[in-house]
């Protein structure tokens, strides 16, 4: 065989790229004029003894699953003509892993698939035969969680979410009447209805405007900071209709119990208005 011109190790041809190959460099070497002259041409490549029934290529026994492996055809399959596997004594175990080792015809070397390596299987130990499988565990069946929530169309537990529930199987928020989680269903308890309060007496009516707007009749304030009549309902500055002197000594007939000032009643709520402090009483 020829040597690696570089390490001196032994240099494999491998027969679907026509060149030779280092393993121990891990890169294609030449093994030069000399070396090449005294090799012989490389042999033909001899039949599969396992092949693939449809594509011809050797199949590869994986032990692992006990069965044939076209790399070709990615595929499992049988060989065309009856064979029995490999013998569990023939098997090579990964010195790394301890896995069931794969023989690569196309460049006769052990490979193993867990660690994606070549290994080194010189002093590799055989696989054991394989023992009996301990006998399954049998567990006993745990009962199964009665569904508080379930989902109207699967029948599944649904899932709260921050504002509702929703189905993680149906991806669906279903309209559902179940209070959220933690919070107690309130017990409703009819209660007799309260009466209703008796009607307040209307007011009696409103005495006519001594100094009313000239625009909606209503009665102006005099406002003494400004010394001017002033329409809180147009809120504008006016003069009365009729001229006549502020009454500042008139008594007031409804007063604001806070500011003294005269309140108004607004019919359309029942209520009295202080409008110097805009609030209801």
């Amino acid at each position: 065989m020829a040597a690696c011109p570089v390490c001196g190790s032994e240099l494999n041809y491998i027969q679907q790229y026509k060149r030779h190959y280092c393993y121990s460099c891990k890169a294609y070497r030449d093994p030069g004029p000399g070396a090449r002259a005294a090799l012989a041409p490389a042999p033909a490549a001899a039949p599969a003894k396992n092949a693939c029934p449809t594509c011809g290529k050797e199949l590869e026994w994986i032990a692992q699953y006990s069965r044939w492996y076209c790399r070709t055809e990615s595929k499992y399959t049988e060989p065309a003509k009856p064979a029995a596997p490999a013998p569990a004594a023939d098997s090579k175990t990964c010195p790394k892993c301890g896995g069931a080792l794969s023989f690569i015809a196309d460049y006769n070397r052990w490979y193993c698939y867990n660690d994606k390596i070549y290994p080194d299987v010189a002093a590799a130990p055989s696989a054991p035969l394989p023992t009996a499988a301990p006998a399954p565990t049998i567990v006993a069946a745990q009962p199964v969680a009665a569904v508080q929530h379930p989902c109207p169309t699967c029948g599944r537990e649904l899932v709260w979410t921050v504002s509702h529930y929703y189905c993680e199987h149906d991806r669906i928020a279903p309209a559902v009447n179940f209070p959220p989680p933690g919070q107690r269903v309130a017990t409703v308890v009819a209660v007799a209805p309260v009466p209703a309060p008796a009607a307040a007496p209307a007011p009696a009516p409103v005495a006519a405007a001594k100094n009313p707007c000239p625009t909606c009749g209503r009665e102006l304030e005099w406002i003494a900071q400004y010394s001017r009549w002033y329409c809180r309902t147009e809120s504008k500055y006016a003069e009365p209709a009729r001229a006549a002197a502020p009454a500042a000594a008139a008594a007031v007939k409804n007063p604001c119990p806070s500011c003294g000032k005269e309140l108004e009643w607004i019919a359309q709520y029942s209520r009295w208005y202080c409008r110097t402090e805009s609030k209801y009483l």
